[in-house]
């Protein structure tokens, strides 16, 4: 994190109701939930020693925004896991940003910046970068595309990964593709 960023966005700042609106969707884990109470409509909610629980179900991560060792920690965590939803600042020169675009299924680049809350949940002044939601598994791609049509920004599937093309599918089904 620069300089210049440790003064607007600490460790705690939650997201706020408005991404949670776009999503559309109830999550069964908040995996880095702070005590405090927050927006996140989810069943259980992790507040500690999240990298050593085991994390079960759809999940929500906003991790604490740490030091780059810490990010790519907890998103190694998420994407063995492999069904979720995970918000990180855009850092696209970083290594973890750059491994996790890599293995992803799906991202959304949030358009303009998340105004975030303070544990006392008023808003904390302005990020000085964009936010990045990344997508883990079939309904996180799902969730994702329903929030860029809620207008939260732009979703991008993962083309390095294996995906299912049209033709293959109708190859597969013993139908031709019709050129007419």
């Amino acid at each position: 994190m620069g300089k210049h960023e440790q003064r607007v966005i600490s460790n705690h700042c939650y997201t706020p109701k408005e991404v949670f609106d776009a999503l559309e969707v109830k999550f069964d884990l908040d995996v880095a939930h702070p005590e405090a109470k927050t927006m996140v409509p989810c069943k259980k909610y992790i507040s500690r020693d999240s990298l050593e629980i085991k994390w079960e179900g759809f999940i929500w991560m906003n991790p604490p925004f740490g030091n780059q060792k810490n990010k790519f920690q907890w998103s190694e965590k998420f994407l063995k896991h492999g069904n979720g939803i995970a918000l990180f600042p855009d850092r696209t020169s970083a290594p973890w940003y750059q491994h996790f675009l890599k293995h992803a299924d799906g991202i959304l680049l949030v358009a303009g910046k998340i105004k975030f809350l303070r544990p006392d949940l008023t808003p904390e002044n302005s990020p000085t970068t964009g936010t990045t939601l990344f997508a883990c598994g079939k309904k996180g791609v799902l969730i994702l595309q329903i929030a860029e049509l809620n207008g939260l920004g732009r979703f991008y599937l993962n083309s390095s990964k294996e995906q299912p093309s049209a033709l293959s599918v109708m190859n597969q089904s013993g139908k031709e593709a019709s050129h007419g």
